[in-house]
């Protein structure tokens, strides 16, 4: 899953419990962020409904928080001076609760100063909507001038922008005092590369994020970091630990998301035990939770997936002292959460989210859900994967999924399982949607059905040369050691075929995906191929002692016609040089 295509839900979102202490430790650092609506408002809920006004308490307050902002000295401590700026808040607070439009004022220059900007033109604002019904008093007029002056030059830099006038619209912006979709636009200007291109001709992005923290657009600067974009790691890896933090302070719901993501793949840890993992996972699960959405319903699903997959990780797990069996899934646990992971992504599916189609018909197609009478439902997987294919890959529905479904229903046409209208295999069909697939690793398995079931041995040719794998070297050497016993293949086959050898035994020493019993069998057919018989044999008892029961067969045959060569020999008949066939 892409971290960055949640959906906008609620902005009202509730983070999980587990957050709310880390986003608490994060506010701790700065002022704390008090909103007009929620402070002001709830405390004007008393009062009289008459207009407010100064009263002498409100000025002694105004004077208190005026003069403990003023005893901060040039050398303080950071820790002195915010705890002097919030004994000088809480006064100015009180202040504005009694109708002070000064002490509103003053709040949100405290908020300015410390780059708190969105808070500050909250303050602001309040403080013009006061100076309307109060007395005039010099610091309102001053107050709703500053406001006014910000709106009209954020309205010339907006339409700037419109007419892609990018250098005229920061000029306006620049000029726009405490608006912070003024900084907000600035920064996406910025970041689009629209004005302001670095020597390399990339975009500014350092000072797009300082415009990003003017504007509080913290969302922005967290997905800069996570993708890697801004802020990298010295090892030039995303900072995640750093993208976690702004995607705390951020609003958007959409940032819990990400937080699950980066829990999820592992991000935030990427040294993990299994056991870690499993936490992570809990943690990632309590992220999607709190964002009900298409795109999350489908991450749940996934995690329920990956949590039958770490069963026997856990079970493996090296650390038997923190092993815990009663933790662990047993099996009926897995049936548990593959009919969860059925439910979300069905919920998905309800809500639009067609990414959830290769999941569902994966879960038929394995057999997950949905066995009749013990079988697969291939029909139902069918279904599902038609339905994914008929798409096109966008930023939903990924291209990995969209190949997925392509070789899923390649193979259910190649394996028997949906069959033509005659009962019989089709394979063009298949290997159509293989084509398009075009996964490395079935090469080998394409050449061979095009050499096999369709006789087509240029298309074999072509897939046994793409793929690395020893396994398709073997095959090409076979391929053009065919065409040369029929007297085909042209000029130069004996010359293809020293290349097809030297490119076995380099796949031999290359191929990582080779196992005894798979290299020790190609060993010996390319020591046949040499007529090195003694060696051949002796590669061909080594994959059958590493599991290979299949070349059995071939070494009686073997053994058998060396006895009757032999024994020609003897007889005195001209026999020739022994070959594989």
């Amino acid at each position: 899953m892409i971290a960055s295509e949640f959906i906008t839900v609620d902005p009202m979102v509730e983070p999980p419990a587990f957050l709310r202490l880390e986003i608490e430790a994060i506010r701790e650092r700065k002022l704390p962020l008090w909103d007009p609506k929620l402070h002001f408002v709830t405390a004007c809920e008393t009062r009289s409904l008459d207009r407010p006004k100064n009263t002498n308490e409100g000025m002694r307050l105004l004077k208190e928080g005026l003069t403990l902002k003023l005893s901060i000295k040039p050398n303080s401590t950071p820790l002195e001076k915010r705890e002097i700026l919030i004994r000088a808040m809480n006064c100015l607070l009180k202040a504005s609760n009694g109708g002070d439009n000064k002490a509103m004022y003053l709040l949100g220059l405290v908020y300015e100063e410390d780059e708190s900007y969105d808070y500050a033109e909250r303050w602001y604002n309040l403080a013009v909507d006061f100076a309307t019904e109060s007395f005039g008093t010099p610091y309102a007029k001053a107050t709703a001038s500053y406001a006014k002056l910000a709106f009209d030059f954020f309205r010339k830099g907006h339409n700037a922008a419109l007419r892609r006038d990018y250098v005229t619209a920061r000029s306006w912006f620049d000029q726009c005092p405490c608006n912070t979709r003024a900084f907000a636009a600035v920064g996406d200007l910025l970041k689009h590369g629209e004005l302001g291109l670095l020597p390399n001709g990339q975009p500014d992005l350092e000072t797009a994020v300082k415009y990003y923290i003017k504007a509080g657009r913290y969302w922005d600067i967290g997905t800069l970091i996570m993708q890697g974009l801004y802020g990298t790691l010295p090892n030039g890896k995303p900072d995640y630990h750093a993208a976690k933090e702004y995607l705390l302070l951020a609003k958007e719901p959409e940032a819990l998301g990400c937080i699950g993501w980066m829990y999820e793949t592992g991000k935030i840890n990427p040294d993990r035990t299994p056991l870690e993992k499993k936490e992570d996972f809990n943690k990632a699960k309590k992220c999607y939770l709190a964002v009900p959405c298409g795109k999350t319903f489908v991450s749940l699903g996934d995690l329920c997936l990956e949590l039958v997959d770490l069963k026997i990780r856990i079970s493996d797990s090296q650390q038997a002292d923190q092993y815990d069996p009663e933790n662990d899934l047993s099996g009926s646990d897995c049936s548990r959460q593959y009919i969860k992971a059925h439910n979300y992504f069905m919920q998905a599916v309800k809500m639009g989210e067609c990414s959830a189609y290769p999941r569902l018909g994966q879960m038929y197609y394995f057999g997950w859900v949905g066995r009749i009478n013990g079988k697969r439902d291939y029909k139902t997987a069918a279904a599902w994967f038609k339905k994914t294919v008929s798409q096109q890959p966008n930023k939903i529905l990924s291209k990995h999924h969209y190949h997925i479904a392509h070789q899923c229903f390649g193979l259910m046409h190649i394996h028997g399982q949906i069959l033509r209208r005659d009962g019989k295999r089709d394979y063009i069909k298949g290997l159509r949607h293989l084509e398009i697939a075009d996964n490395p690793d079935l090469y080998c398995t394409m050449g061979a059905l095009y050499q096999r079931k369709l006789h087509n041995e240029k298309k074999a040719e072509e897939y046994y040369r793409k793929s690395t794998s020893a396994m398709s070297k073997l095959c090409l050497l076979m391929l053009f050691h065919g065409k040369k016993k029929e007297g085909g293949g042209g000029m130069g086959i004996s010359e293809k075929l020293d290349a097809a050898v030297e490119d076995l035994n380099r796949a031999l020493v290359e191929d990582p995906d080779l196992n005894d019993a798979t290299y020790y069998m190609i060993k010996g057919f390319t020591e046949l191929w040499v007529n090195n018989y003694d060696a051949g044999m002796s590669s061909f008892q080594e994959s059958i002692n590493a599991g290979n029961k299949d070349l059995e067969e071939l070494v009686n045959h073997l053994q058998n016609r060396m006895k009757m060569r032999r024994q020609a020999n003897h007889n005195g008949n001209k026999t020739a040089a022994m070959k594989p066939e």
